[in-house]
This record gives C-alpha cells, structure tokens and sequence, in this order.
C-alpha cells in the first residue's frame, strides 16, 4: 500500500514550475512580484503571421483587419499572444499553471 501522499512521477501535475518552456521572471520585469513567468510555447500573433500588402490599411487598425497566414514555422503552436497596440504581448503564468503542452524538465535541461 503507498501511504504516501505524492502521486508517481508520471502522475505528477504538468504545471509550468516542471516545463522546460516556461521563464521566470527577472527581477524589475513585469509579473516578477507576483511570482509569475512567461509561457515560451506562446508566441507573439504578429511574429507568427505574414504580412498582407495586398489589403489597404484601415483607419484604426494597425495592420488592417487581419493578418495573412501563420508562417510554416509557427504551425506547430496552438496559441499566440496579441494585445491591442500590436507592440509586445506575452502569456505571463503562475508556477501551479497547469497545460497540456508541457514538457518536463529533466535533471539534463532536456525534454523527456
């Protein structure tokens, strides 16, 4: 009988404080004092997409309605970050986040 209260490693939570894609953050950064870091399998919408020269810009929309397709290196990610002046987004998470992208980290920094 396991009288432990510790579930197996491979029963272990997949939270982001075991994922080898997920950053704290340095101190004076922000999301720092609220322990949080950045989710590194979330990146930026506009980095991710191409650009649309064939489309007029709009007046109020920073690169028109919607961008072109997501670039082939991006497919593989099921998320991107986009806030509205278009300039930086990112995921910032606690370290008790759970995702079903994890990938743990090892005593080697490398995937399992």
């Amino acid at each position: 009988m396991n009288t432990t209260s510790n579930p197996p490693a491979a029963q272990q939570p997949r939270t982001c404080a075991s994922c080898q894609l997920w950053e704290e953050r340095e101190q004076g950064s922000e999301g720092f004092n609220q322990g949080l870091g950045q989710c590194l399998n979330v990146p930026q919408y506009h980095d991710a997409t191409e650009e649309r020269a064939d489309k007029p810009e709009p007046e109020g929309f920073m690169d028109g309605l919607d961008r072109g397709p997501i670039k082939p290196e991006y497919l593989r990610f099921k998320a991107y970050a986009l806030d509205g002046s278009g300039y930086k987004a990112e995921l910032l998470v606690a370290a008790d986040f759970g995702c079903i992208a994890h990938v743990a980290k090892t005593d080697e920094g490398d995937p399992e």
